[in-house]
């Protein structure tokens, strides 16, 4: 289902373009594209009627996997427009009504206007009928999965996948991470590493605040940030008090990443770091860690991030920090950790992959989706 505008703007054109050529390549069936109204517009226009026509033209007897709950909330509406018997599954990412709250308020915590408070109670519907009304659930932690359980009843045809990745892809040799860090000049510094889109969940003060913590136990820390997109992180780096020597910001592609993390030492995950515990965290499956473990770098994290935080725990692969960590606390659990990694990394590098090739990679739940599917057809 795609906003009307990726079928004109030339770069969102181009991009569609690529998605489905890929597509093509890898899926039997090809691609299926729907225009639908833009998001901002999504309130006010049924986003079910295209789909509905799109679902008149499909054999009953085929399945549909809905990512997140507005997917899943139109195909519900168009299966009852249409009296098809197309089965639905709902695949659950996260708490949506509680990430638009969060998105909306800031890192200010600001209260919500009331066109907003109305729209986070639609969201919470929509999500609500997706879990009761939809005939499956992919749930990517416990607690989500817990949840979910709790509105429709019990467990069945609930499943657990958590956001997992391509572990040989990430899993890059040596000789790579010695060429990268010679070129850029970092031979001699602990390399910190975030990677990916900046959400509000992410808490990019947080982070920030989480690297001074390490610089103050290593003075060779640099702080390594990889995001989609580079736009204002300039300007609250420039302000943050760290100088510009000890931060790299690097906007790359997905091709490229494997190779910067090799460079790194540690990644960095901003979920809750030195907050308080909250659904829209706990239901989380981020799916950094099993980029940041395949790569082989220990992670330093929060606790309550979904699965990952005890994962990491139980496998030592990382530094927990308790929610609400006090500076002087984080410091103390992060010297340790720092004592940990530089006495013994090569083995905290074998504890790291092999974790991720074990827990997070892409090919250990293919079992599960395919017995899910089963019960459907």
């Amino acid at each position: 289902m795609a906003p009307v505008g990726e079928y004109v703007r030339p770069a969102l054109r181009k991009r569609w373009q690529d998605r489905m050529n890929t597509a093509e390549q890898k899926l039997p069936g090809g691609l299926n594209r729907i225009p639908v109204s833009p998001s901002r517009f999504s309130r006010w226009l049924d986003d079910s009627q295209p789909l509905a026509r799109w679902m008149r033209r499909i054999p009953d007897d085929r399945l549909l996997i809905c990512c997140g709950a507005p997917a899943a909330y139109s195909a519900l509406k168009a299966r009852r427009k249409t009296g098809s018997s197309v089965r639905l599954i709902f695949y659950s990412l996260g708490p949506i009504a509680e990430e638009f709250a969060l998105a909306r308020a800031g890192a200010e915590n600001a209260a919500l206007s009331p066109e907003d408070s109305a729209r986070r109670e639609v969201l919470r519907a929509w999500e609500h009928a997706a879990y009761v009304q939809s005939d499956a659930v992919i749930c990517i932690s416990q607690a989500m999965k817990n949840h979910a359980a709790g509105l429709r009843g019990g467990n069945d045809r609930i499943v657990l996948i958590p956001c997992v990745t391509d572990t040989a892809f990430f899993c890059k040799d040596m000789s790579v991470r010695h060429s990268v860090r010679s070129k850029m000049g970092w031979e001699s510094r602990l390399v910190v590493v975030f990677c990916g889109a900046v959400h509000a969940w992410q808490e990019m003060d947080a982070l920030i605040r989480c690297f001074k913590i390490i610089k103050s136990v290593e003075p060779e820390a640099l702080f390594l940030l990889l995001p989609h997109r580079t736009a204002g992180l300039e300007r609250l780096l420039g302000g943050s008090g760290i100088n510009a020597a000890d931060y790299a910001l690097v906007q790359t592609i997905r091709e490229e990443v494997p190779e910067w993390l090799a460079a790194a030492d540690i990644g960095l995950i901003g979920r809750g770091l030195f907050k308080g515990l909250t659904r829209v965290n706990g239901f989380s499956s981020p799916i950094k860690a099993g980029e940041y473990l395949a790569a082989g770098l220990p992670i330093i994290m929060s606790e309550g991030v979904g699965d990952a935080s005890e994962l990491v725990r139980r496998t030592r692969t990382g530094c927990v920090l308790p929610a609400y960590a006090a500076e002087s606390s984080a410091r103390n659990a992060i010297a340790e950790f720092l004592g940990q990694l530089n006495a013994d990394p090569e083995n905290l590098r074998k504890r790291c992959l092999e974790t991720a090739r074990e827990h997070l990679d892409i090919q250990l739940y293919g079992n599960a989706l395919e017995e899910l599917i089963g019960k459907l057809t």
